[in-house]
């Protein structure tokens, strides 16, 4: 059933192209499709008829036929559709679907319609399967500046420094213009007065 408001995609003169393919090769050459289809301009409800009716396997083997729908549901993980799938599961290992079929390859026949000329988009589908588009960046968010007390760099010097300081306060001079510190002053205890001391305490 088309959704609401969208035609029934009409049948071209142009021809259809198609494309053998061992049965490994198929999830990648389908997504690549997709891309060189979606770069015609197809998209939405269109692009669900397409691959639903203008996209098809059949095995070269045994003529089982794999819709283009089914081929892009081989790229889901095996049970993420709910039931399980043996012919799905078949052709991810690479075999057949058919389990009485020991054929290897299918071949793939994509029809051209108004929007997509399947001659020019089958080319395009396995260059891009064989050098993928590369994945969109995403928005660069700036970081919040680093304290420059929390930069690593800035902790060594000011570790270093601290080292300096107390050294310094250790070892460095107690007298001139380059004293931090000085030595307390020590004084003697005043002579007795009865001994003959003049009775003033001594530096």
């Amino acid at each position: 059933m088309n959704a609401v408001g969208s035609k029934p995609m009409s049948e071209t003169s142009k021809p259809s192209a198609e494309v053998r393919l061992r049965v490994e090769e198929l999830t990648g050459f389908h997504a690549g499709l997709v891309h060189a289809v979606v770069g015609c301009g197809l998209g939405g409800p269109e692009l669900t008829e397409f691959f639903g009716g203008k996209v098809r396997a059949t095995c070269v083997g045994c003529g089982l036929a794999v819709s283009g729908e089914e081929l892009g549901r081989l790229s889901l993980a095996p049970g993420t559709g709910g039931e399980p799938d043996p012919q799905a599961d078949r052709l991810r290992l690479g075999y057949c679907g058919r389990p009485t079929c020991q054929s290897r390859f299918y071949q793939v026949v994509v029809d051209s319609v108004p929007k997509v000329e399947a001659a020019q988009v089958v080319p395009r589908a396995l260059e891009l399967w064989k050098n993928p588009p590369p994945e969109p960046e995403s928005p660069h968010v700036p970081k919040a500046p680093v304290p420059w007390w929390k930069q690593r760099r800035n902790q060594y010097a000011l570790g270093a420094l601290a080292l300096v300081l107390v050294v310094w306060w250790k070892l460095g001079p107690t007298e001139g213009p380059l004293a931090i510190r000085k030595e307390p002053t020590k004084y003697q205890a005043a002579p007795d007065a009865y001994r003959g001391g003049s009775g003033e305490a001594l530096q």
